[in-house]
């Protein structure tokens, strides 16, 4: 389905593209079709875009007129989502701020992305489809345009939000631990030591059960990984990752030619870890696969530099290690 996202904001002298690095204080509504979702304007505090400000009457008339299949429901969270600096930023939205129950289309939340690093907008979109082709959870994701004021924005990519929705959809529950995985340093499941900090929250950040995020199993798992003999290392290390799965993962991003995954080329980035509650078994998921060779480039550059330098000065273990 087309999916037009419509802002309305202040009137005021700002372009548009400036206008999404504001905070926004107005009405926002969501479309498909003849689904509507809308909330009331509400001036943001921290970063948040955050919005809605209704009483708990209109609130409760709001749900009953979306149970009722009308288009009024209650309000959105929308919030900001940097990347590089862009003048058009990336959008989130949150349909379950301020109405726990309230859904658009079934989810929760979902992203807006600008594709900034991808001038065709489709990477992303057809590697998360051979993903999912290829039996692994990955995102949904959608073609959006959209508007503030009446004025074209621009286009986006509606991505699917990495919740409960998501979770409750791969794997049928979503009780267990949920973790994205956040570039802090080059990391390539090296043991780190058994002290859990070092590993989550910061790295491995939890999306559910954020107060018992349970970073023991992690521990486990990176410790069997590098310490497991060569004749015990498939045993140990099954007993907390699905190889044939892992493998799976990997042709994958290998055949995309993707060098900001799993292999990336400054140690692993974008995806999620899932472990259901009474497992020790973690799955993988995607996320952010729009780059391509154009991005690449400076680093080439940058490595060739480097390799030829340890030539210079015969430096064997140095050139290994940037080859």
């Amino acid at each position: 389905h087309a999916v037009h996202v419509i802002v309305a904001v202040k009137a005021d002298a700002l372009p548009v593209n400036q206008r999404l690095m504001q905070p926004i204080d107005g009405s926002f509504h969501v479309r498909n079709e003849k689904r509507i979702v809308r909330r009331a304007g509400r001036h943001p505090r921290g970063g948040l875009v955050e919005c809605g400000h209704t009483t708990r009457e209109q609130q409760r008339r709001r749900e009953r007129d979306d149970f009722a299949g009308r288009s009024g429901v209650g309000d959105v969270d929308v919030f900001a989502v940097v990347h590089g600096g862009s003048a058009a930023r990336g959008l989130g939205l949150d349909f379950t701020k301020y109405v726990s129950s309230q859904r658009f289309l079934g989810l929760s939340a979902f992203r807006l992305k600008n594709a900034l690093l991808d001038a065709s907008f489709v990477h992303d979109r057809l590697s998360m489809m051979l993903f999912r082709r290829m039996g692994l959870p990955a995102p949904r994701e959608a073609f959006a345009k959209l508007f503030i004021n009446g004025q074209y924005a621009g286009l986006y990519i509606i991505i699917e939000e990495m919740d409960a929705n998501f979770l409750n959809r791969a794997y049928g529950e979503s009780a267990g631990y949920f973790y994205q995985f956040s570039w802090v340093k080059e990391f390539n499941f090296e043991f780190l030591g058994d002290d859990p900090t070092n590993y989550a929250p910061t790295m491995f950040e939890p999306k559910t059960r954020k107060t018992a995020y349970d970073p023991a199993t992690i521990v486990a798992m990176v410790k069997a990984i590098n310490q497991s003999s060569d004749a015990n290392f498939v045993a140990a290390v099954s007993e907390f990752i699905d190889l044939k799965e892992w493998l799976q993962y990997v042709a994958v991003e290998q055949y995309l030619s993707e060098f900001d995954g799993m292999f990336g080329h400054e140690g692993m980035n974008n995806f999620y870890l899932y472990r259901p509650a009474e497992a020790r078994l973690f799955h993988i998921s995607p996320w952010d696969k729009e780059q391509d060779f154009a991005t690449i480039a400076p680093y080439t550059i940058e490595e060739a530099h480097e390799v030829a330098d340890a030539i210079v000065r015969a430096d064997m273990v140095d050139l290994a290690d940037e080859l």
